[in-house]
């Protein structure tokens, strides 16, 4: 099994965990940090 190198917490800042699923606001964030992570490392 092989581990990630490239691993980071993402704090968004007032959210609770289940927010980031429906409030736009937060949404966009973790999209947007998603994206830019996934282009760099895959």
């Amino acid at each position: 099994m092989q581990k990630t190198k490239n691993k980071e917490l993402f704090l968004i800042d007032g959210a609770t965990h289940i927010e980031t699923y429906w409030k736009p606001a937060y949404v966009s964030q973790a999209v947007g940090k998603l994206l830019n992570f996934y282009q760099t490392n895959l």
